[in-house]
């Protein structure tokens, strides 16, 4: 499981000072080997200051990585509310591209593979 922590924002998602931040929520997710981050739960965000949600900030913290997901309508929130912006098992961040496959991996010995030569061919009972 991965940490993440989801930030309900005021503001302008591209601009230098973010915007302000009207409330927040840790949460888990998973990783599928598809090269997504996966919600582990419905993440529900409790506003701490009055005003206009407008995008949504996804902090992976693990290795310090910020996506910024707009809203589509922009959402009037005050102190006491609760958003959803979140749903279990739905993708919510994507790595980048591979460049590739994985390049081949060597042993740095001889690789022996004994079997005993009783252990071959079919038994019957």
């Amino acid at each position: 499981m991965n940490k993440l922590v989801i930030r309900v924002m005021e503001g302008d998602r591209l601009s230098p000072d973010h915007g302000r931040m009207l409330g927040w929520q840790e949460t888990l997710c998973y990783a599928r080997g598809d090269g997504q981050l996966w919600a582990g739960q419905t993440v529900h965000v409790p506003i701490e200051h009055t005003g206009t949600a407008s995008y949504v900030s996804v902090h992976w913290a693990d290795v310090n990585v910020d996506v910024r997901l707009p809203i589509n309508e922009s959402v009037s929130a005050k102190v006491g509310d609760i958003l959803t912006v979140l749903t279990v098992d739905t993708p919510i961040f994507r790595v980048g591209p591979q460049s590739g496959g994985l390049p081949p991996t060597v042993t740095r010995a001889p690789v022996s593979v004994n079997v005993r030569l009783g252990d071959l061919g079919a038994a019957g009972r």
